[in-house]
């Protein structure tokens, strides 16, 4: 089990509260069984990652009776990440699908914008309305 990371080298933080550069430099993980806590520490220079699993019941209980789910409860899409309510998209860990990961994730966001952006486009043309341009926010 994880119990902490840090991303300075030597686990402690500064003076002003500072924990080091912002990169994983270290983990303590405790052994679920016997109670003994481990101390991993990347090689000097390097880094590392933390992938948290966040459990196989999809978050859908916003959409449950609006779209279409699967026994599980993740939300059916086609290969546009359509929902089988028009204009209605979901990508992500939401979607029924063998992986998911972050990378997957994206990877449906970036799809489903892509098929919104023709949906809306398609729409200004039956309606003739031209949307304000956006105004940054920044």
């Amino acid at each position: 089990m994880l119990e902490a990371v840090g991303s300075s080298p030597d686990g402690e933080s500064g003076d002003d509260g500072s924990v080091g550069d912002g990169c994983l430099r270290w983990a303590r993980l405790r052994d679920r069984a016997t109670g003994e806590t481990i101390e991993y520490r990347a090689r000097r220079g390097m880094t590392f990652g933390v992938f948290v699993f966040a459990g196989f019941i999809p978050n859908t209980t916003l959409v449950r009776d609006f779209v279409d789910l699967d026994d599980p409860g993740y939300i059916r899409v086609d290969a546009k990440q359509r929902t089988n309510v028009p204009g209605v998209y979901a990508a992500g860990d939401v979607c029924a699908k063998d992986l998911r990961q972050v990378v997957t994730a994206v990877a449906d966001g970036a799809v489903a914008a892509l098929d919104m952006q023709y949906l809306a486009s398609d729409m200004q043309g039956k309606t003739c309305q031209i949307p304000p341009a956006p105004v940054p926010r920044y």
